[in-house]
């Protein structure tokens, strides 16, 4: 696997990811429940952000895009993401310990000591992080979860995630 910086990403290539993951997204790991809406949120929130990744396999296939900017205290604070299949048409992928030194090695690369972001609580991005977590998959860090804030005017909670780097 490869990560790399991209200026801006393009109407086809953010379409080739969204197909493979716009069922978690809409009214999971983003509370809207209205497909274009939703799409059109990620969508424009991905190009205005400073910092955008592209990671491809080794099939040189792009099958994650993060999105995001880097704090005060240089975490990679992650607002958006999209994560598409493999040539495989797998998503396997995202629970290797290959995927995420890769993202670790990025981040190292340009200065950032840390993966963060708000999430939505309970959600799949948020329960996929906590797996990462658990499973021991992000090389080199320390996983924490703070913040932990409901929003009862929207009907959800977030958190902050964070693995931060070690050495």
């Amino acid at each position: 696997m490869q990560a790399r910086s991209v200026i801006n990403y393009t109407e086809e290539q953010l379409d080739a990811l969204w197909s493979d993951c716009s069922s978690q997204i809409v009214g999971g790991t983003m509370p809207h429940t209205e497909h274009d809406h939703c799409k059109s949120e990620v969508f424009n929130s991905m190009n205005q952000q400073p910092i955008k990744l592209a990671v491809a396999d080794d099939d040189n296939k792009d099958i994650s895009y993060l999105t995001g900017y880097k704090t005060d205290d240089y975490h990679f604070y992650v607002v958006s993401g999209l994560h598409g299949n493999d040539t495989s048409g797998s998503k396997g992928w995202l629970y290797t310990t290959q995927y995420w030194s890769t993202i670790r090695q990025w981040l190292v690369d340009n200065n950032m000591t840390a993966y963060a972001g708000e999430m939505l609580k309970d959600e799949s991005a948020y329960n996929h992080l906590i797996k990462i977590s658990d499973l021991g998959l992000y090389p080199n860090a320390t996983f924490s979860v703070s913040n932990i804030t409901e929003r009862p005017a929207v009907g959800f909670t977030t958190a902050d995630i964070c693995f931060l780097h070690t050495e």
